[in-house]
């Protein structure tokens, strides 16, 4: 039986549905709050995904250059943090912010926002070159 013998057999419909989720529990915050702060990670759809990439990266004369990372790394987690929802309205006004970029840079600390952001990236299907050598040789 060939792939896409395969594929029309199987119950892909719900299966794909469902994006990929990872909890994460952020310990400084969970320590400073008293409270276990837990962030639930999702994958991002690749249309969204894209979109983020293209809105952090200045294009000129056809050339990517000027990459924006911390406007790329805020958009991946508002997309990609399932909860808490960062987008809520009484969130944004307990933090004062004008924008929900703004929790981010108010609840995460740097290294946060780029081990977050690589984990949102792992979730949506991305790995390192030695674990695509890894998966080949085996």
């Amino acid at each position: 039986m060939n792939m896409v013998d395969k594929l029309l057999k199987a119950d892909i419909a719900n299966k794909l549905a469902n994006k990929p989720t990872k909890k994460v529990k952020m310990e400084r915050l969970s320590k400073l709050l008293g409270f276990d702060f837990i962030v639930t990670l999702q994958a991002i759809d690749p249309e969204r995904y894209a979109d983020i990439q293209k809105m952090a990266v200045d294009f000129t004369n056809g050339n990517a250059e000027n990459i924006d990372l911390y406007k790329m790394q805020t958009q991946t987690l508002l997309a990609g943090i399932a909860d808490p929802d960062l987008k809520n309205k009484d969130l944004l006004e307990k933090f004062g912010a004008a924008i929900p970029a703004d929790i981010i840079r108010k609840l995460f600390l740097a290294g946060e926002i780029a081990d977050l952001t690589a984990q949102i990236t792992e979730l949506n299907g991305y790995t390192t070159q030695d674990k695509v050598d890894k998966a080949v040789k085996n």
